[in-house]
């Protein structure tokens, strides 16, 4: 448990973290456009849910005249209100008050009238120094006294305590005897009663009254109150009760007890508004509003008609169940939506960011589920107006059966498709959440675009043919008629027409959603510069015209690359890489080479070798110039930025060890002191699994072709030993590959490049041809 709470800190201490360096990094005037932007496709998506907020429509009140026929088109409920309230009029009779009853009063009071007393009389003892020096008679000593009294008093119970009182006190030095009888009389006034200064009405009586213990936090109903006394009475016949409990005290100190108690006695029972407020509004939560029915086609009101109490109340439930609730609450509700997306969306943000791939750019990634958001809601409240349709056509129908036929996962499959599947999987829980406030009563819809969501995201995520929408579409149509049947099931409706009208709006809204999302594809695409599977199955067709042109003028680039691509894309498949991209970046890796294609060796006729009569600085520039021309190919052939990525990156910052070396031979002091910075690769190193992979598919590849005798045994130490080279470089240290990951890359590149290598089987008249021939094999 301490664990998980360290790690959710964690979490949010580096997502804090982020926001600042992003509000570092970026100017004032960017992050302003960034929120601007935010705010506004927010502001948009308020918009499609609450569109009542900001379309006209006749705000009636009871008293004035209807302007126009308002006609039910749905079934729905009204509350009636009058039956509620006199339910909860009812309740609020029977619920009794509560009172605070503070059960150690008397004892706190005792124990003040004792500490009281000892004080005083403690003062009158040590104060004969002080008499001396202040006091010249006995008038001035009682006084001095009774101010000494008087300040106590006053300051431990709030009150006066009169010179006639003070007299008969002061007569026994303020004795512990005397406050103790005082005490006597305290106890038996609350001993076993409750003492009020509230008049307990005949209501109280009837219902009884809760009396909360404070010290031990008990509550308990009365229904007796037999002990209950107001002080009011209590103080009237307090003398009587002296008489009886200070028996052998004299007259004087009885009166003078008495009247000090009057004065210090408080209620020990006290009518606890705030508790009792909150026993009544429980007890009016537990009543259920009463409603009565308006049926479908139902008139609600006439023009002309003068609206009264019960018609404004069918038109609020009309209007709220149709998303028009009024101005004022549709303004509260359209604030509080905003909120609430703007801090979903701020949660969210983390696991995008940590998920978003990484050849993806964070800002186009967001960009874009903020459109798929849009689109989707478009799509449902487009939806929505159609079942309002359908449902005024065909009166047998209602706008709730259509429901199902609304194309709820079309945003979610192009997460899956253009991003990846655990971000299409939050896109569809954020739908799902947002899609409750367009189905006030309907909780079942949320669910059933979630679930539906979560299949095609599954189902669709490694899509390679865009007839897989279709597909994908149907079944989903299939998984919706199963939903409906389990939700019908759930809510114990009749399995009756409608039940199969539902059936085959469920099928339409999933081949809807594989349809539409299918058309809307290569906008995204093309918009944000995305790279599907589908994109790169077409860009891997080797009848593209880049192809024929490279067969042509780099025949041995060419060769090189679709060799690449057969290594990289076995070694992609046994490490989980995307095997379809690490391969078809593969076929691209060296398009720049055609910019220069005689300068590199595959290219080269035999005998004949450009970089014979170029210094190795100059020559080491070409060489590295392949990097950036392959770059401007790929942008100007519209490839994608993962491709371009792994063009950048499929040679990181490594050496061009020969003319490196071939600089340090050289007698020239210029040229053999050069810094091996002018021979390396410019970078980045490999950011991903398939860019290590072409990184190492390329390297092994071109060095398989020195081999003289390619034998097993020769190709398995050249596999180890260049993956452990360009290792120990540092060439994979930004990239995902683990060292498990690199042995299961080498037994893959051997057992490719065996395959490739491998001797020929002699035939028997085929070699004793040879050997007529002076042949050797």
């Amino acid at each position: 448990m301490k664990r998980a709470k360290l790690d959710s800190q964690n979490s949010i201490d580096t997502f804090l973290k982020n926001i600042r360096i992003y509000l570092q990094a970026k100017s004032s005037r960017v992050v302003f456009k960034d929120v601007l932007i935010s705010v506004f496709l927010i502001f948009l998506l308020g918009i499609l849910v609450f569109p009542s907020l900001f379309l006209e429509r006749s705000e009636y009140r009871a008293g004035s005249i209807a302007g126009e026929d308002v006609k039910a088109d749905r079934d729905f409920l009204v509350e009636d209100k009058v039956s509620t309230e006199a339910k909860q009029s009812a309740i609020l009779k029977i619920t009794p008050a509560v009172f605070d009853f503070d059960s150690r009063l008397s004892l706190t009071l005792q124990s003040h009238i004792i500490q009281l007393f000892e004080s005083i009389s403690e003062e009158i003892a040590g104060s004969a120094s002080k008499q001396s020096k202040y006091l010249g008679n006995s008038a001035n000593e009682k006084q001095y006294y009774m101010d000494i009294a008087r300040n106590y008093f006053e300051k431990n119970f709030g009150i006066s305590i009169s010179a006639e009182e003070f007299t008969v006190f002061y007569r026994d030095k303020f004795s512990s005897s005397s406050a103790r009888a005082i005490c006597k009389l305290i106890d038996k006034i609350y001993y076993d009663s409750y003492i009020s200064s509230h008049n307990l009405s005949k209501l109280d009586m009837e219902r009884g009254i809760i009396v909360h213990d404070m010290e031990n936090q008990q509550e308990s109903l009365i229904t007796q109150f037999n002990r209950f006394t107001n002080i009011n009475t209590l103080s009237t016949g307090l003398s009587e009760k002296a008489d009886r409990i200070l028996d052998g005290y004299g007259k004087d100190f009885k009166w003078a007890a008495t009247s000090l108690v009057r004065k210090i006695i408080k209620p020990n029972i006290i009518l606890n508004n705030e508790a009792t407020e909150e026993k009544k509004q429980d007890a009016i939560s537990t009543i259920k509003p009463f409603f009565f029915q308006i049926l479908k086609n139902e008139m609600i009101v006439r023009e002309g008609e003068r609206i009264t109490q019960t018609i404004e109340d069918k038109l609020e439930a009309y209007y709220a169940i149709k998303g028009g609730k009024g101005k004022k609450t549709d303004m509260t509700a359209f604030m509080g939506f905003i909120l609430i997306v703007l801090i979903m969306g701020m949660t969210l943000l983390y696991p995008v960011r940590q998920w978003n791939p990484k050849s993806h750019d964070l800002k186009p990634t967001l960009l874009f589920l903020a459109l798929a958001v849009l689109l989707q809601f478009v799509l449902i409240r487009f939806g929505l107006i159609i079942s309002d349709a359908i449902a005024r056509a065909f009166p047998v129908l209602s706008a709730q059966d259509c429901f199902y036929a609304i194309p709820f996962v079309t945003g979610s499959m192009l997460a899956a498709i253009l991003i990846n599947d655990r971000i299409s999987i939050l896109f569809s829980v954020f739908v799902a959440f947002i899609t409750a406030f367009l189905f006030d009563t309907r909780i079942i819809m949320p669910l059933y675009s979630f679930m539906g969501s979560l299949f095609a995201v599954y189902q669709i995520s490694n899509a390679r043919q865009r007839s897989t929408f279709f597909m994908t579409g149907l079944i989903l149509g299939c998984v919706n008629g199963v939903m409906i049947f389990a939700l019908h099931l759930f809510t114990v409706n009749s399995f009756d027409w409608k039940f199969l009208v539902n059936l085959l709006m469920g099928m339409i809204g999933g081949m809807a959603s594989g349809i539409i999302a299918s058309g809307i594809l290569p906008l995204f695409e093309s918009l944000f510069k995305f790279t599907t599977d589908i994109k790169l199955l077409e860009l891997g067709n080797l009848n593209q015209p880049i192809f024929q042109r490279m067969i042509i003028e780099t025949p041995g680039t060419y060769h090189h690359s679709i060799i690449v691509a057969s290594l990289v894309e076995s070694a992609a498949e046994s490490i989980g890489a995307n095997a379809l991209l690490a391969k078809v970046s593969a076929y691209y890796h060296d398009i720049g080479k055609m910019a220069k294609p005689q300068y590199f060796i595959e290219n080269q006729l035999a005998g004949e070798n450009k970089h014979d009569k170029l210094s190795p600085k100059m020559s080491s520039l070409i060489i590295l110039a392949h990097v950036k021309d392959g770059c401007e190919f790929a942008t100007q052939l519209k490839l994608g930025n993962p491709i371009i990525n792994i063009i950048r990156q499929h040679h990181g910052t490594s050496l061009v060890t020969f003319f490196y070396d071939k600089a340090k031979r050289d007698p020239d002091a210029n040229i053999n002191t050069l810094s091996d910075s002018d021979f390396r690769y410019p970078g980045p190193k490999p950011q991903t699994k398939e860019a290590g992979l072409v990184l190492l598919g390329d390297v092994i590849e071109a060095s398989s072709r020195t081999l003289a005798d390619p034998t097993p045994a020769r190709i398995n130490n050249l596999v180890h030993e260049r993956i452990e080279r360009i290792f120990l470089d540092g060439q994979l240290d930004e990239c995902e590959l683990t060292l498990r990951d690199l042995n299961k890359i080498a037994e893959s590149f051997i057992r490719i490049l065996t395959g490739i290598f491998h001797q020929r089987i002699s035939y028997p008249e085929q070699t004793a041809s040879k050997e007529g021939n002076g042949l050797k094999t």
